[in-house]
């Protein structure tokens, strides 16, 4: 087991999110922060070597994911050279694909998107949805796109502090983002206090992030291809 073990050490670091364990609780993941996290893999034959995977987006059309799809929406995180491409691939392999990836197939402007989908989460039948974790959920999605360097760190505190300020159903109040980005910018952006408040943003929310971080990277997967797909109907 132990050799298995550094093989796929080597084959993450490589491919972040991209390997698993039979059965699914046992997972290995590259985390934002950089870390690598094991699981205790069991000492029996039935937890066996499955492969590497990429995760396949089709398996994640229920409510609860499309609550993350709403929010990686409503921050920007994706837009719809993210999300055609994965409406497109469902449309095709599926009979009988779900009305609302087929509405949202069809959708470029960035606000009728984000009714299609929470139409979709407020239809019957009904769940019951955690708006605290969605809440942290968002931050979670604007702390990716500072990673993706897409926003800077002191535009990150900014906007998390006005969503917080504007729902108040997050695990910290806007003085907390208002407070570091107060410490930002009275250091003069100082790199040392932007990786350190970074690492503090991360602890507090790194459940939410490690949950939106695959996701996204399969939708910057589909990115990709809508880029690779526009180039050739360019040529």
């Amino acid at each position: 087991m132990t050799s298995y073990n550094i093989i796929f050490k080597q084959l993450l670091l490589k491919e972040p999110w991209s390997a698993r364990w039979i059965p699914e609780k046992h997972f290995w993941q590259t985390t934002p922060s950089g870390f690598v996290n094991t699981t205790t893999l069991a000492e029996s034959p039935k937890y066996i070597l499955k492969g590497c995977y990429r995760m396949r987006m089709k398996e994640i059309l229920n409510k609860k994911s499309a609550c993350k799809i709403s929010n990686m929406l409503m921050s920007k995180l994706i837009w719809y050279k993210h999300y055609q491409p994965f409406c497109d691939e469902i449309i095709e392999e599926q009979e009988k694909p779900p009305y609302w990836i087929i509405k949202l197939s069809v959708v470029k402007f960035q606000p009728t998107a984000i009714e299609i989908v929470n139409k979709y989460i407020h239809s019957e039948p009904f769940i019951e949805l955690d708006y605290e974790y969605m809440g942290n959920q968002y931050i979670a999605c604007l702390y990716l796109k500072y990673i993706s360097r897409e926003i800077s760190w002191a535009s990150f505190l900014f906007s998390s502090g006005q969503y917080v300020d504007s729902y108040q159903s997050v695990k910290e109040h806007c003085e907390y983002f208002y407070g570091l980005l107060t410490k930002y910018e009275d250091s003069d952006f100082n790199t040392d206090v932007e990786h350190k408040q970074k690492r503090e943003v991360y602890n507090k929310f790194s459940n939410e992030i490690d949950e939106i971080n695959p996701i996204y990277k399969s939708f910057k997967e589909y990115y990709n291809k809508y880029l690779h797909r526009k180039d050739i109907n360019t040529d």
